[in-house]
């Protein structure tokens, strides 16, 4: 299996607004959940 590199932000913005604010400047928002469960929202780049 190969891997990856993702290079995500760390976003403190919540809400459908803020999504569509990111989608606009080509930003994806995601949600990352650890192995506790704990959900950590982020932003990835589009290309």
């Amino acid at each position: 299996m190969s891997k990856q590199k993702l290079d995500a932000k760390i976003r403190t913005v919540k809400g459908k607004t803020a999504a569509k604010n990111l989608r606009k400047v080509g930003r994806i928002p995601a949600v990352v959940y650890n192995t506790k469960g704990e959900a950590t929202m982020i932003d990835v780049d589009e290309v």
